[in-house]
């Protein structure tokens, strides 16, 4: 029985070892997102007027509050992309899933 556990622990950690791999990082906990929204505000400066901050247990979305034009577009979306975030045209939001980067 003890055996099987081992064997068990090991699977475990391996396939643990493959995800954090695979994904580029660990998953940041719930602190983190709101550690993450906290820098978003500070960089997104007075961008922030132009945008909502909508964050769940997933993901931190940015969606426009009106058309933004391309200056303040790109500005919003290079702090975006530094956090790993992207631009969905579907959704017409930008969306950055908790993902730490390593």
């Amino acid at each position: 029985m003890r055996e099987i556990a081992d064997q068990m622990r090991a699977a475990t950690d391996s396939i643990q070892s493959l995800v954090n791999e695979l994904s580029g990082g660990k998953v940041i906990s719930k602190g983190g997102l709101a550690e993450i929204e906290g820098q978003l505000k500070t960089e997104l400066g007075e961008n922030l007027q132009h945008v909502d901050l909508l964050s769940s247990s997933r993901e931190i979305r940015i969606r426009p509050k009106r058309f933004l034009g391309s200056e303040i577009f790109r500005s919003v979306a290079d702090v975006v992309r530094k956090y790993g975030g992207r631009w969905d045209g579907m959704q017409r939001c930008f969306i950055i899933y908790p993902r730490q980067r390593t």
